[in-house]
C-alpha cells in the first residue's frame, strides 16, 4: 500500500471512529434526555428503566443513581431508593450535579423514612456542621429531639426552622405539642390553634389545647373539647379522666364516677403512675358520696403498687379508722363527748395519721384548733388542723373566721394543714375526714 492509500485508509478509521464515539455519545445524551422527560411526566417507570440502562455505560456519573433512587422514591420503594443514594456518597461520585447538599439532604429525609434515626442525625448533622443546613434540616433534627422527648434541644431547632421561614407551618403542630410539654402554655397555645386545622395528621392537638385549658382553669373550653377526643375516641381514657376530675371538683360526684370508670376500662394498658392516679381520684369521688369501702379499696391497689405514692398511706389509715366509726355508730358517741374527750378524740384521730406533739386551743363554740407535727418519713411539718364538732353545717362565716386564723402567722405555718368536720350534714358531702380535702383546698386557694 503506499503512502496516499494508507492516509485514506487512516481518514476512513478516523472518521468511523468519530462516527460510532458520535452515535454512542448522541444515544447516551438521547438516553439522559429520555430520563429528564420522563421526571417531567412523572412517568417513574420508565425513569427507573432509563436510569438503569444508563447506569450500565455510565457508572462514573452521579445522575444515573440519583435517577434511580428517584424513581425509586417515587415509587414508596425507600430502602431501594436510600441505597442508591449511599452508593453516590460510597463511590465519591458528588460533583455540580448532585451536590453534597442535595445528597445529604436526600439521605437524611430518606433514612427517617425507613426509620433509621441515627444516620438520619448523622446527615442533618453534617448539613448544619458545614452550614448547608435550611428549614427542612432545622426541622428534621427538631423532630428527632422530639421524639427523643428532649423538648429543649427540639425547640431551640424548631425556632430555627421558624427564623428561616416563619409561614413553614408543618413545623406548627410539633411547636405547640413541644411547649406545652415545656409549660409554655401561652405560647404553645398560639402555634396549636393554628395547626388546629391539621387534625388529620396531629389528632391529638385538641386534646392538647383541652389540656392548656384545663390547667388556665378554663374549665367551659376544656370540657368541650376533651368530649370532643371522646366523641372522636383521641386520647380518650386520658379525657375521660380529666372529665372526671373537673365533674368531682364540681361536685358532680356519679357523672365523675362513671367518667372515671370509663377511663380506667379504656386506658387499663398505660402506665401504672397514670393508672394510680385515676384510682386515686375515683378513691376522692367515692370518699365524697359515703362508699368509704370502695374508696378504701382503690387506695390499697396503689399501695400495694406504689407505697410512696402522694399520700396513700395517710389515707388508707385514715379512712379505715374512721370507718370503723361509721360502722359502729360511735360518731354520735364523738359528738356528745364533753371538750376534753373530744380534744382526746381529736388528738387520737391526728396519731393514726402520724401527728405528734398536740397543742389544742378553742376556736368558738363547737370549733377547735390543734397545732401538731405531721411526720412524713424523714421529713417534719408544722400543721395545723381544723375539728368541728358541731351537729350543724359549718357556716360561711366561720370559713371566714377560718381563713383569718389561718392567714395568722401563729395558725399557718404555708406546709400542711387539715380540717375535720363532724356533723351529721357534712356527711351528706362527704364521709368524715374527707372534707378535709373539700374545704382545705378552698381555703388554700383564698390564702394563695
Amino acid at each position: 500500500m503506499n503512502f496516499i492509500g494508507f492516509i485514506t485508509l487512516l481518514v476512513i478509521v478516523s472518521a468511523l471512529a468519530f462516527a460510532i464515539v458520535f452515535l454512542l455519545t448522541s444515544r447516551k445524551m438521547f438516553k439522559y434526555e429520555a430520563a429528564k422527560n420522563a421526571i417531567k411526566n412523572q412517568n417513574w417507570n420508565v425513569l427507573l428503566k432509563t436510569a438503569k440502562e444508563i447506569l450500565e455505560k455510565d457508572k462514573d456519573n452521579p445522575l444515573p443513581y440519583y435517577y434511580t433512587a428517584l424513581a425509586y422514591k417515587k415509587k414508596h420503594h425507600f430502602i431501594k431508593c436510600y441505597e442508591y443514594l449511599k452508593m453516590i456518597l460510597d463511590k465519591n461520585l458528588c460533583n455540580e450535579q448532585v451536590p453534597e447538599k442535595t445528597l445529604y439532604s436526600e439521605l437524611a429525609l430518606i433514612a427517617e423514612r425507613i426509620g433509621n434515626e441515627a444516620d438520619a442525625y448523622k446527615y442533618n448533622t453534617l448539613l448544619m456542621k458545614e452550614g448547608m443546613a435550611d428549614k427542612e434540616v432545622f426541622f428534621r433534627m427538631g423532630k428527632h429531639f422530639f421524639k427523643e422527648e428532649n423538648y429543649s434541644q427540639a425547640l431551640k431547632h424548631f425556632k430555627e426552622c421558624i427564623k428561616a421561614d416563619k409561614y413553614f407551618s408543618r413545623v406548627y403542630p410539633y411547636m405547640g405539642i413541644t411547649l406545652f410539654n415545656l409549660n409554655n402554655y401561652s405560647k404553645a397555645v398560639q402555634y396549636l390553634k393554628s395547626a388546629a386545622a391539621d387534625t388529620e395528621n396531629f389528632p391529638e392537638i385538641n386534646f392538647y389545647l383541652a389540656e392548656i385549658y384545663f390547667n388556665q382553669d378554663d374549665i367551659s373550653n376544656a370540657r368541650q373539647l376533651y368530649q370532643h377526643c371522646i366523641d372522636n375516641k383521641i386520647n380518650e381514657a386520658e379525657s375521660y379522666a380529666r372529665l372526671g376530675d373537673i365533674l368531682r371538683k364540681q361536685g358532680k360526684h356519679e357523672e365523675a364516677v362513671n367518667n372515671l370508670k370509663q377511663a380506667l376500662t379504656i386506658g387499663k394498658d398505660n402506665d401504672q403512675n397514670w393508672l394510680n392516679e385515676v384510682k386515686y381520684q375515683l378513691g376522692l369521688t367515692y370518699s365524697k358520696t359515703s362508699r368509704v369501702d370502695k374508696a378504701i379499696n382503690l387506695w390499697q391497689e396503689i399501695k400495694s403498687s406504689d407505697h410512696t405514692f402522694k399520700d396513700i398511706e395517710l389515707r388508707v389509715n385514715c379512712f379505715s379508722y374512721l370507718n370503723k366509726f361509721q360502722k359502729n355508730s360511735e360518731l354520735t358517741r364523738v359528738f356528745s363527748l364533753n371538750p376534753k374527750g373530744f380534744e382526746m378524740q381529736c388528738e387520737l384521730i391526728l396519731k393514726k395519721m402520724h401527728h405528734d406533739s398536740f397543742n389544742f386551743e378553742k376556736a368558738g363554740n363547737n370549733l377547735v384548733i390543734c397545732r401538731s407535727r405531721y411526720n412524713a418519713g424523714s421529713e417534719q411539718f408544722e400543721t395545723v388542723s381544723f375539728f368541728s364538732r358541731g351537729m350543724t353545717p359549718v357556716t360561711e362565716a366561720e370559713v371566714q373566721k377560718l381563713i383569718e386564723l389561718i392567714r395568722e402567722e401563729k395558725y399557718y405555718s404555708g406546709n400542711f394543714f387539715t380540717w375535720y368536720i363532724f356533723s351529721e350534714e357534712a356527711k351528706k358531702l362527704d364521709p368524715p375526714v374527707s372534707l378535709e380535702l373539700y374545704n382545705g383546698e378552698a381555703i388554700a386557694r383564698v390564702i394563695h
